[in-house]
């Protein structure tokens, strides 16, 4: 086996928050292709986002195949070491069902149950292990070489991510770990999921958990560990190009983020670069807010007489001025509040959103004024493209309402003057007519 460090392990960490961030922050599906949209566009859900998918699929699934064959190479050594079994490929086949079996019992119960289960056994056999070794072994050699080892690592670090060290092969506790979460991670790869906090079908889990078992033995019977490692070779070039690919489109974005919050403060001296201040309340508003914990009727009767009126007026003068937008409410069955959103078509660029929606709140159990006869009341809280602007609108009059969405739309405004301005390659921007393409649509 060898170790990862930091440089392995920082791949997990790319790759995790560049979709993350697609995910959660731009409302994308939880892929690999969703991270690349900065670099590739509209591409992303073509033949190239094809493309991409199935370089990851196919990486990901020889990684996990590789690190199970290793893992039931290695666990067959401990099980000769320990209790005098053969080292045999009948013996390795037959660790590598049991451990397809875990699997599908694992990732079909979903994240928080069977996966995490494992994980935490995981952790606490690795936590054990070393504590048995720590104790029954040469202690004060152990503790010396665990201070002298951070001391070299640290020194070594420019050079040690180039350098995979061997380890002893100790039997690995991890076995069924990677092919849980393959299989979790591929079902999503190849699902279309337009909500990050769920996950792919049971059915695509059984199949990609089923497939990486018979990759696995496949390699087991062409040669074990030799194989794996040059077919871990092959595949890892079209999954590093990927990977570089990731790096340069999760930096674009970044800075688009960065060119968003400072088009935002040239655009109005008023509005901070961390997403802007709520709208404009007189000091009786902003009092009554702070101890303002309404039912659900009444936040229901505010939605359904104050927003919708209001962003009515707003979507009727820009349909007046000739701008290309939209205006659709629905109704939420639990709770019968009314949802309310207002789309601007934004030429090529991203469309500006303003919604309004219901968010459950606790109703905190401190100050003068405590709502005795239920522990949760419901926020109406503005969001945009961008998830929650953190603040709510109930008690607002509708011409706040409407002062507040002119507010919002000037921030994405000010972001593509800026990004003309500078002309620069960090921005999904035009260089030339981008400005007038939004102000005439």
């Amino acid at each position: 086996m060898f170790h990862y460090g930091i440089a392995g392990w920082s791949m997990y960490s790319l790759l995790g928050m560049a979709m993350g961030y697609f995910a959660y922050r731009w409302g994308m599906p939880l892929s690999i292709r969703a991270a690349l949209y900065p670099l590739l566009g509209k591409r992303v859900r073509g033949t190239a986002g094809n493309v991409i998918d199935i370089f990851a699929l196919v990486g990901t699934v020889v990684g996990v195949a590789t690190s199970m064959g290793i893992g039931v190479v290695l666990l067959n050594v401990g099980f000769s070491w320990l209790f005098g079994l053969p080292q045999s490929l009948a013996l390795q086949i037959a660790l590598v069902l049991v451990a397809v079996v875990m699997t599908i019992a694992a990732c079909t119960s979903g994240v928080d149950k069977g996966i995490r289960l494992i994980s935490e056994l995981n952790l606490w056999s690795a936590g054990a292990m070393l504590l048995y070794i720590l104790v029954s072994g040469q202690t004060p050699f152990l503790l010396n070489a665990i201070v002298e080892s951070i001391g070299r690592f640290v020194w070594t670090l420019p050079t040690r991510p180039c350098r995979p060290w061997p380890m002893s092969p100790v039997a690995p506790n991890g076995w069924p770990g990677p092919p849980c979460s393959g299989a979790m991670v591929m079902s999503n790869f190849s699902s279309t999921i337009p909500d990050p906090g769920q996950d792919g079908a049971k059915w695509l889990r059984i199949f990609w958990a089923v497939l990486t078992a018979m990759l696995t033995i496949a390699m087991l019977l062409a040669g074990g560990v030799t194989t794996m490692e040059y077919a871990t070779l092959i595949f890892a070039l079209p999954v590093t190009i990927v990977a570089y690919l990731v790096m340069a489109s999760f930096s674009k974005a970044l800075r688009m983020e960065r060119a968003d919050r400072e088009g935002r403060v040239l655009r109005r001296a008023d509005v901070s670069a961390h997403g802007g201040l709520a709208p404009e309340k007189s000091w009786r508003q902003r009092l009554r807010s702070l101890r303002s914990y309404p039912s659900t009727r009444a936040a229901a009767h505010f939605a359904t007489e104050t927003v919708g009126p209001a962003l009515e007026t707003v979507a009727a003068e820009f349909r007046a001025q000739s701008y290309v937008g939209e205006i659709t409410s629905s109704v939420q069955e639990t709770t019968g509040i009314a949802v309310h959103s207002l789309v601007f078509r934004m030429g090529q660029e991203r469309d500006f959103m303003y919604r309004i929606a219901p968010v459950e709140a606790p109703v905190p159990n401190f100050g003068a004024r405590v709502a005795q006869d239920r522990e949760t009341f419901y926020r109406l809280e503005v969001f945009t493209q961008t998830g929650s602007e953190g603040y709510s609108v109930m008690g607002l009059t509708r011409q706040q309402i409407i002062n507040d969405v002119l507010d919002r739309y000037e921030g994405p405004v000010g972001y593509l003057s800026y990004a003309q301005a500078i002309s620069t390659a960090s921005v999904l921007t035009p260089r030339a007519a981008a400005t007038v393409a939004v102000e005439s649509s």
